[in-house]
């Protein structure tokens, strides 16, 4: 008898730890979403589109509370709602902050699950941001601006014939590109 009762316990602890996962889930994601829509511009020689961004702060926390996994929901969510209620990119721009933010939030979360302590929440969050920065130069030279060519038929900078496709602006973009994704601003 007192195994079915430790049985049922374990059972009932592992359903409420899942209700809060989701229930701190869908708080953070909201945040994020709110977060998102603040946008600040960025003051220095950047293009009009890029925004110092927030929202990822939300799943950074998510993804150091729940773990990484959660983190990367947490980001699904934000984008799908950014997506469904206020998008100019046709999707494009959620697509790479969803992909771009998922990275950082994985990478800084599976980190700190080996590391809880400050230092390691520190550098968990650089390292995050400086894998989210190498990982945005091939997503947004080879990804988003062709998605978004096709998308919009058009430049989607409005950059008069800047395109990061080109080769000759290699090692120009790849600093633009690290500049702004360690500042986290690509919608």
């Amino acid at each position: 008898m007192t195994e079915i009762a430790a049985e049922n316990r374990k059972s009932a602890s592992g359903t409420k730890s899942g209700v809060r996962a989701l229930a701190v889930t869908g708080v953070l994601s909201a945040a994020a979403f709110v977060l998102q829509l603040v946008e600040i511009p960025v003051p220095f020689l950047m293009p009009t589109f890029v925004k110092f961004d927030f929202s990822d702060l939300p799943a950074l926390l998510g993804a150091f509370a729940l773990g990484p996994v959660w983190g990367i929901v947490i980001e699904l969510v934000k984008n799908l709602l950014h997506g469904l209620m206020s998008t100019s990119s046709f999707g494009v721009g959620e697509l790479c902050n969803f992909a771009l933010g998922a990275v950082f939030a994985g990478t800084a979360g599976l980190i700190y699950r080996f590391h809880k302590t400050k230092k390691g929440a520190v550098a968990a969050s650089l390292i995050g941001a400086i894998v989210m920065a190498a990982v945005s130069y091939p997503l947004n030279r080879r990804l988003s601006f062709l998605l978004s060519v096709h998308a919009e038929g058009d430049d989607p900078c409005g950059l008069s014939g800047y395109h990061p496709f080109h080769e000759e602006c290699g090692a120009e973009s790849f600093g633009i590109q690290c500049t702004v994704h360690l500042c986290k601003g690509y919608d």
